[in-house]
């Protein structure tokens, strides 16, 4: 063998145990854990036919970390599992959406105080009693409840303010019960980006003062909630915010000069309301700074005043 051969092979063998030591290895501990929980499932489709043999890393839907060979992520979306029981406290991220359970969500997901990423969405017979088991996950980033039947948990507010990391929030079409969101003065998930909360017309509120502390909010949707009152002057002072959509409530008065603030709107929806005003004023005040808007509107509303002189 030549030098040439000699040096590309050691090469090879190299590149070889680098990448054999990449790949993560499962821990007897976490493999019986999973192990444990295939076995309390009812998976009718065989979703997780692939969790066989001794490396549940390469599992299916599960991810390990190169350097610890702990488990770090579950995504089970989509699965259709039926049941869920067990916990994994070095878990970071978990995905259950669409997996169609039924049943109250068991209070020992409280227990994955490292979770960062929760996703429960889409499993419109799964209810949650009550959302202490949330206050737990101070960790978490990404909460989707959205679709579940949440009407039982008055204390949904309460525990997601106890999350300080939170920023992105999606309890859309989750029957969320009557809450006065002004109950707070001031809340701490104020790193909130995406506050979704459309299509809970139990809500019954009015738009909260503290909305004006999430300062890097991007995307805010309260569309069909019932709410009601003014819109407050706090929310001009969003100007991250590319999205707005506050369609069918009961706001009234005017749409407070501190919205001109807001360069950075895309899309503002505003229709399906009570406001009043005059249009051709709002819309001088308005359109000057947003330059990037793509939709604006106001349609079903009060409002009233000549189109010309502005929508050319």
């Amino acid at each position: 063998m030549g030098l040439v051969q000699k040096v590309l092979t050691a090469l090879a063998l190299w590149c070889l145990i680098i990448n054999t030591r990449e790949i993560a290895a499962c821990t007897a501990a976490e493999r019986g854990a999973l192990v444990a929980f295939n076995a309390s499932i009812n998976d009718p489709y065989g979703r997780l036919s692939s969790w066989r043999g001794e490396n549940c890393c390469s599992w299916s839907g599960v991810r390990c970390s190169k350097k610890t060979s702990r488990v770090i992520q579950l995504d089970l979306g989509e699965f259709a599992l039926q049941e869920f029981i067990g916990s994994f406290k070095m878990l970071r991220y978990l995905d259950l959406s669409g997996a169609h359970f039924g049943g109250p969500v068991p209070p020992q997901l409280g227990n994955l105080s490292r979770l960062q990423h929760l996703d429960l969405s889409g499993s419109q017979m799964t209810t949650v009693d009550n959302f202490h088991w949330v206050s737990k996950l101070t960790s978490l980033r990404y909460l989707d409840l959205s679709w579940l039947y949440l009407a039982a948990s008055l204390d949904w507010l309460q525990a997601v303010n106890m999350l300080p990391l939170l920023q992105v929030l999606h309890l859309n079409d989750a029957s969320l019960p009557a809450t006065n969101l002004n109950s707070f003065p001031q809340v701490n998930f104020t790193t909130l980006k995406i506050l979704d909360l459309k299509s809970n017309t139990n809500l019954n509120s009015s738009l909260p003062s503290w909305i004006g502390n999430l300062s890097s909010l991007s995307g805010l949707e309260l569309s069909s909630c019932e709410l009601s009152g003014v819109i407050p002057d706090e929310l001009g002072k969003l100007t991250s915010l590319k999205f707005v959509g506050l369609t069918d409530n009961k706001l009234e008065g005017s749409i407070p000069r501190s919205v001109s603030g807001l360069c950075n709107l895309v899309r503002l929806d505003l229709s399906g309301n009570l406001l009043s005003g005059d249009i051709s004023v709002i819309a001088k005040t308005l359109l000057p700074c947003m330059k990037q808007l793509q939709i604006l509107d106001l349609a079903a509303n009060k409002l009233k005043g000549n189109l010309s002189g502005w929508l050319e």
